[in-house]
């Protein structure tokens, strides 16, 4: 079902619409991506699209954060890229920017409670995934406390696979 972008709008109440400017005011874009990093931030952009619908921008002081969930609120990922993958700064006002649809969005679980996770260089995780067939939606990581395992099994056997001890 789509609605129309003024219905969208409309159905926003008032509260919610100033939440989002105080929002925008305080949080406006600082940042800019210079042309080498422009292709690793599609990539995660695109990566995000593939768990959700919708790609979250958040900008705080330090860090450019992306997040999506998935439509069942299963699933989340997050990309935060710091200060040095970014430069310069660019403003946007809040009046320039328009408003599409305010959603507050509360979880039960804590993401940095989780004992695992993946940090690394972004040229040795995209040689990774260099890996594999261009054409694979999806590949699988595998994380234990002395490895990552990074698997494609499409029909249920192992087509291609990096270890990494």
């Amino acid at each position: 079902m789509t609605r129309d972008k003024s219905t969208a709008i409309e159905s926003i109440s008032d509260e919610a619409v100033q939440h989002h400017r105080k929002l925008l005011r305080y949080y406006a874009m600082k940042y800019t991506i210079p042309a080498s990093n422009v292709k690793l931030f599609g990539r995660a952009v695109q990566t995000l699209t593939k768990v959700g619908d919708e790609v979250y921008v958040i900008a705080d002081e330090r860090t450019l954060s992306l997040k999506a969930f998935s439509a069942s609120r299963s699933s989340y990922m997050c990309f935060s890229f710091e200060r040095n993958f970014l430069q310069r700064k660019l403003r946007l006002r809040a009046r320039a920017t328009e408003l599409i649809e305010y959603e507050e969005l509360q979880f039960s679980f804590r993401a940095d409670s989780y004992a695992r996770s993946v940090c690394g260089q972004a040229k040795l995780l995209s040689d990774v995934l260099g890996n594999f067939p261009v054409n694979v939606p999806e590949v699988t990581l595998r994380l234990s406390p002395d490895r990552l395992d990074c698997l494609h099994a499409p029909g249920g056997r192992r087509h291609a696979a990096f270890r990494s001890h």
